[in-house]
């Protein structure tokens, strides 16, 4: 399937059904499709062929999401610019694609300098897996950037069925007054990544919101996703079961997940090792970096860098990044599991674990700690006394 061929059924089957929402613009399904025919057409007309690269340099907008779907049914290949990066890293990036056109929104300039890694080439059954749950018949509703009142006025006003937001969003949009008096009467799924969530915000969050959780684990080089945490495992660990949330969830359809040492050899369940994965969203590589994606791709086996455990019931838990592991006098620490512990302490807001060169046992752990008082201490000093 094509990931068009989703915008054009969707045209076909309810042309006047709104396809996008952003800021008071409405777009529907049968506009959209002729939109993107007109694009697909114009960047043609421009002498584009099949697999050019176009770039494009813009905060989220319909405008955007209609650049993406023309570029299917031209064949090129869109290459996004993170605006929040500076002008020399821009320019790298367009030049490292070799782009022959950048698409700019009217508040960006062009740019020289700077090198990023390159991107990733995914493979083409997998480019179309997110936007399968919008299309067709769905409406997306789309943000410039991330406001938690308007996120919160959204989801509600908006009927919104399915959500996208890490944890700090949650947090973000839970701390909003009146999130918790709103209906959200078509709310089903949020869907969040980047880290666990901590247990006292997802009961916050199932109070507010009254709906599914599911979490994914993954990264660019895997299209995203490799396990999920699925709502039932939510569900459980709330009902007395609150590690659960400590997990990145099981594989994936599709999807294998071992933990290997450090000569890739299996190692067995409860054993930190790094997390490799196998299956058909892995990337064909990165971009003009042959070593780099022999290195990552080895075996067959996308090399995550993150350290993790598997436990018997096939749930994966990330502990850290390898990198990030402190060795200090033959043992392995992982700032994680320390981080963890840290940020139990009432006083402590966040806690950031590295480490630090150590005559006597070659390294050892300092933390970083912002807190949530900053006259805790020196009232807890005071009361010692």
């Amino acid at each position: 399937m094509r990931l068009y061929d989703l915008l054009d059924a969707g045209a076909s089957e309810h042309p006047d059904r709104e396809f996008a929402l952003q800021r008071g613009r409405r777009l529907t399904y049968g506009d959209a499709a002729r939109a993107t025919r007109r694009l697909a057409q114009g960047l043609i007309e421009r002498g584009l062929a099949a697999g050019d690269r176009v770039a494009v340099l813009s905060r989220n907008s319909i405008d955007v999401v209609l650049l993406y779907f023309a570029a299917a049914r031209a064949g090129v290949v869109p290459v996004p610019l993170n605006y929040r990066l500076a002008p020399p890293e821009w320019r790298y990036i367009v030049d490292d694609a070799r782009a022959r056109v950048l698409f700019a929104a009217g508040d960006y300039v062009d740019a020289r300098g700077a090198q990023p890694r390159g991107g990733a080439t995914l493979p083409r059954r997998r480019r179309a897996v997110h936007l399968r749950l919008h299309l067709p018949g769905g409406s997306l509703v789309i943000l410039d950037q991330f406001n938690p009142a308007e996120v919160v006025r959204l989801l509600d006003e908006e009927r919104i069925g399915f959500a996208v937001l890490v944890p700090t969003m949650l947090q973000a949009c839970l701390a909003v007054p009146d999130a918790a008096q709103r209906r959200y009467a078509q709310l089903r799924l949020i869907y969040y990544g980047s880290s666990p969530i901590a247990e006292v915000t997802l009961r916050r969050a199932f109070a507010a919101f009254r709906c599914g959780f599911v979490q994914s684990y993954g990264m660019t080089e895997a299209a995203q996703s490799l396990t999920f945490l699925a709502p039932a495992d939510h569900e459980r660990a709330l009902a007395g079961n609150p590690s659960l949330l400590l997990a990145a969830g099981r594989p994936a359809a599709e999807t294998e997940i071992r933990i290997v040492d450090a000569a890739d050899a299996l190692v067995p369940d409860g054993i930190i090792g790094e997390v490799v994965a196998r299956g058909p969203q892995l990337m064909r590589g990165y971009w003009n970096l042959p070593e780099a994606t022999a290195e990552t791709l080895r075996g067959g086996w996308l090399h995550t860098g993150d350290a993790g455990v598997m436990d018997s019931q096939g749930y994966l838990y990330i502990q850290d990044r390898v990198k990030d592991m402190i060795v200090s006098g033959g043992e392995n620490i992982y700032p994680r599991e320390v981080e963890e512990i840290l940020s139990k302490h009432p006083a402590v807001l966040e806690a950031a674990v590295i480490g630090i060169p150590d005559e006597r046992w070659g390294e050892t752990v300092k933390a970083v700690v912002a807190l949530r008082w900053v006259g805790f201490l020196a009232f807890r000093a005071r009361s010692s006394r």
